[in-house]
């Protein structure tokens, strides 16, 4: 799965995206067009660095890279996407690495635990009152219960982190 920096003033954050549209409205309701998703992994040729809209141009490059007005792409990716949305902003981390904690390596974890570890590591590297990483951890619990997902729809990703 492409790996996105969240390009930002502030701390250091990854996220990882399926396809460009959820990076798109990942970072367009993370950072409302204040910060830019610069791809770090996975295919260049097809993943998008998503630019900032902080001074307009948003609706031209979506009609331009997805044929679509910017109101029905965001609109169509929260409800018809919305397990994947809820996924995308549930994995962001703070730092530019990703590796494993050992305890966590060899899922399937414990969701509660997989949470706690990422608090851990959250409380220990964010230096910045700017915390995205909780944001979008709020925007991934609002998406399942707008959507009245199921409790259990986001589970720990296969691969975890360890530290910076």
């Amino acid at each position: 799965m492409p790996l996105y920096e969240i390009v930002n003033p502030s701390d250091p954050y990854t996220i990882e995206c399926p396809d460009n549209e959820t990076a798109f409205v990942a970072c367009l309701l993370l950072g409302n067009g204040q910060y830019m998703f610069k791809i770090l992994e996975g295919d260049q040729r097809k993943a998008l660095d998503i630019p900032m809209f902080v001074f307009g141009g948003a609706d031209a490059w979506v009609q331009e890279n997805f044929s679509e007005a910017l109101d029905s792409v965001v609109s169509r990716v929260m409800t018809t996407r919305a397990v994947t949305m809820a996924e995308v902003f549930d994995s962001v981390l703070i730092g530019r690495q990703r590796g494993r904690v050992e305890f966590l390596r060899d899922a399937p974890t414990d969701r509660a635990e997989f949470v706690a570890a990422r608090a851990r590591r959250h409380d220990q590297f964010r230096t910045s009152m700017n915390d995205i990483g909780g944001r979008a951890y709020s925007l991934a619990d609002y998406v399942v219960s707008k959507n009245k997902l199921p409790a259990d729809t986001l589970r720990a990703p296969q691969q975890v982190f360890g530290g910076q």
